[in-house]
Protein backbone atom coordinates (compact mmCIF):
# COMPACT_ATOMS: atom_id res chain seq x y z
CA UNK A 1 0.00 0.00 0.00
CA UNK A 2 2.84 2.38 0.81
CA UNK A 3 4.64 1.74 -2.48
CA UNK A 4 1.44 2.33 -4.45
CA UNK A 5 0.88 5.55 -2.52
CA UNK A 6 4.40 6.74 -3.34
CA UNK A 7 4.02 5.80 -7.00
CA UNK A 8 0.87 7.92 -7.19
CA UNK A 9 2.82 10.88 -5.80
CA UNK A 10 6.07 10.69 -7.76
CA UNK A 11 6.10 14.45 -8.28
CA UNK A 12 6.21 14.91 -4.49
CA UNK A 13 8.83 12.17 -4.08
CA UNK A 14 11.04 13.69 -6.79
CA UNK A 15 10.66 17.12 -5.20
CA UNK A 16 11.77 15.82 -1.78
CA UNK A 17 14.77 14.04 -3.32
CA UNK A 18 15.76 17.16 -5.27
CA UNK A 19 15.34 19.25 -2.11
CA UNK A 20 18.08 17.16 -0.49
CA UNK A 21 15.93 14.94 1.72
CA UNK A 22 18.24 12.39 3.25
CA UNK A 23 17.25 8.75 3.11
CA UNK A 24 19.32 8.03 6.20
CA UNK A 25 17.60 6.99 9.39
CA UNK A 26 18.33 7.99 12.97
CA UNK A 27 19.57 5.70 15.69
CA UNK A 28 16.84 4.05 17.73
CA UNK A 29 18.89 4.48 20.90
CA UNK A 30 20.89 7.53 22.01
CA UNK A 31 23.86 7.14 24.32
CA UNK A 32 24.88 10.34 26.11
CA UNK A 33 28.65 10.75 26.47
CA UNK A 34 30.26 12.02 29.69
CA UNK A 35 26.94 12.63 31.44
CA UNK A 36 27.15 14.55 34.71
CA UNK A 37 24.36 15.56 37.07
CA UNK A 38 24.59 18.06 39.91
CA UNK A 39 21.79 18.97 42.31
CA UNK A 40 22.09 22.47 43.77
CA UNK A 41 19.97 23.65 46.67
CA UNK A 42 20.77 26.30 49.20
CA UNK A 43 18.79 27.00 52.37
CA UNK A 44 15.31 28.31 51.54
CA UNK A 45 15.90 27.92 47.77
CA UNK A 46 14.29 25.76 45.11
CA UNK A 47 16.44 22.87 43.96
CA UNK A 48 18.18 23.17 40.58
CA UNK A 49 19.43 20.22 38.58
CA UNK A 50 22.41 20.85 36.31
CA UNK A 51 22.66 18.28 33.50
CA UNK A 52 25.68 18.06 31.18
CA UNK A 53 26.35 15.57 28.39
CA UNK A 54 27.52 15.27 24.81
CA UNK A 55 25.80 13.52 21.93
CA UNK A 56 26.89 12.30 18.55
CA UNK A 57 26.16 14.43 15.49
CA UNK A 58 22.52 14.39 14.46
CA UNK A 59 21.23 13.61 17.96
CA UNK A 60 19.02 15.92 19.98
CA UNK A 61 19.41 16.75 23.67
CA UNK A 62 15.64 17.20 23.94
CA UNK A 63 15.27 13.46 23.24
CA UNK A 64 17.43 12.65 26.27
CA UNK A 65 15.73 15.20 28.51
CA UNK A 66 12.27 13.94 27.51
CA UNK A 67 13.21 10.48 28.80
CA UNK A 68 14.71 11.84 32.04
CA UNK A 69 11.93 14.19 33.13
CA UNK A 70 8.33 13.58 34.10
CA UNK A 71 6.56 16.77 32.98
CA UNK A 72 3.30 16.08 34.84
Amino acid sequence: AIKASLLCNMELVDGLINFGLSRESRLARLMPIDMALELLQGPNEKAELIVEFSLSKGSFATSILREMIDFR
